[in-house]
């Protein structure tokens, strides 16, 4: 095609969208456009089924609703292009430049790219988006199922609303992006950066979250079932979920339990979630008391003022967990993993065993810590007393004001740093070694 016949045909192509007798819709299906500078150029709805636009210029290009269906646009640039739900299924963007582009709505569906043999018969070639360069645009609602975006830079857009599900984005730099009720489903999202995204309302469940930064990320609201978290960036986040996203059978037992709890036991059922993974979840001020928690995972959970009274935690995960102000006054910590918990105010002396009738029996029941790690923990002002430390790891854990009174420190695993901020006229320290 010849740059005259693309003139005529994209002044033909205007006539048709303002409804100008004799005008015709551009159809560019399969041509070859390579490097040609189109900047500013109307391509709204037009037909560009398959056709090479790569190295394009297409800055400020108007390619509303236009047919790009397996189209190449390798190494364009597109920068304040619109291309406002258009058809970029099976398009390849390797390389592209998206610099405030608008591309809301879009359908960027994984696809196959078509070409044109010598012998004008379409052959099928693999289709990969990785490695595209999208700044400050506007994708949202965009259509992004299973595309293949790995390596590719799209920091501080709006992506709301958009479908992920099934995406590559392994290594992708997605700081600063707004994503928020975004679908990422089953996504992979290894070694990318969400430094600073918005997630609320996203939908991350089943998502591969290897490595993958989230500092200063909110995940208020962010629905992560089936979602691994161990091996990500979590440096300044916000992990709390809503109690609302657990699984309704989880909902189901803390309700029950809180029934239990208010009515003394005569309706409800005492809640066990031996082993369930409630990490993350906030729980603020809930009613715990004497709930089964043995090996749950409550990593990184929110239970500030929680009442725990004679809950069995033993072997629990509550590693950055935060307990401040919480009543665990006779809990069963056993092997419990509480590295760098935070435990401010938090109660832990021996609980008073109460009969049947509620009365009090004059009989105590002690906290139990053996063998539970309490690494790197903050205990300032804690109440311990008569807690069971025997084999309790609480190396660099912060014991300033805390109430050590009638406990053994000698049985507890401590290093230079905890002893000198214990308070050793509260402690029985028998067995230490005063040299």
């Amino acid at each position: 095609m010849t740059p005259s016949d693309l003139a005529a045909i994209l002044l033909s192509h205007e006539k048709w969208l303002k409804g100008i007798h004799g005008g015709v819709r551009a159809d560019l299906t399969l041509q070859e456009l390579y490097g040609l500078d189109l900047s500013e150029a109307n391509l709204k709805r037009a037909k560009l089924t398959g056709t090479d636009l790569s190295r394009c210029i297409l800055i400020k290009a108007n390619l509303e609703e236009a047919d790009l269906f397996s189209a190449n646009l390798q190494e364009c640039d597109l920068t304040d292009a619109n291309l406002f739900k258009a058809d970029l299924r099976g398009a390849t963007l390797r390389g592209a430049k998206l610099v405030r582009s608008c591309l809301a709505g879009a359908d960027m569906r994984d696809g196959a790219l078509m070409k044109a043999d010598f012998e004008g018969e379409l052959q099928v070639v693999k289709v990969d988006l990785g490695n595209i360069h999208i700044e400050k645009a506007n994708l949202v609602g965009a259509i992004l199922t299973g595309a293949k975006l790995a390596n590719s830079v799209i920091v501080q857009t709006d992506l709301s609303h958009a479908n992920l599900s099934q995406a590559d984005l392994r290594d992708v730099n997605l700081s600063q992006s707004n994503l928020s009720h975004a679908n990422l489903t089953n996504a992979n999202l290894t070694g990318s950066d969400l430094t600073g995204a918005v997630l609320k309302g996203a939908d991350l469940s089943g998502a591969i979250l290897h490595d993958v930064t989230f500092a200063d990320v909110d995940f208020s609201g962010v629905e992560m079932a089936d979602v691994d978290l161990s091996g990500a960036n979590l440096e300044g986040a916000t992990l709390h979920r809503s109690s609302e996203s657990l699984p309704k059978k989880v909902q189901k037992i803390l309700n029950a339990h809180y029934e239990w709890m208010e009515t003394n036991g005569r309706s409800g059922t005492r809640a066990d979630l031996e082993g369930i993974d409630l990490s993350h979840i906030d729980l603020v001020e809930a009613n715990l008391n004497a709930a089964i928690l043995k090996n749950t995972d409550l990593t990184g959970t929110n239970l500030t003022g929680c009442s725990l009274v004679m809950a069995d935690l033993s072997e629990a995960k509550l590693a950055h967990a935060d307990l401040s102000g919480a009543d665990l006054s006779g809990c069963n910590l056993c092997r419990a993993d509480l590295t760098a918990a935070k435990l401010r105010n938090a109660n832990l002396r021996k609980a008073e065993i109460k009969g049947p009738d509620g009365q009090a029996t004059g009989r105590f029941w002690p906290t139990n810590l053996t063998d539970a790690i309490l690494k790197m923990a903050d205990l300032i002002s804690a109440d311990m007393e008569g807690c069971n430390l025997n084999g309790t790891d609480l190396r660099g854990a912060n014991l300033t004001k805390a109430n050590l009174k009638g406990v053994d420190l000698s049985v507890a695993i401590m290093d230079d740093d905890t002893l000198g901020v214990a308070e050793p006229a509260e402690a029985a320290l028998a067995g230490q070694d005063s040299d």
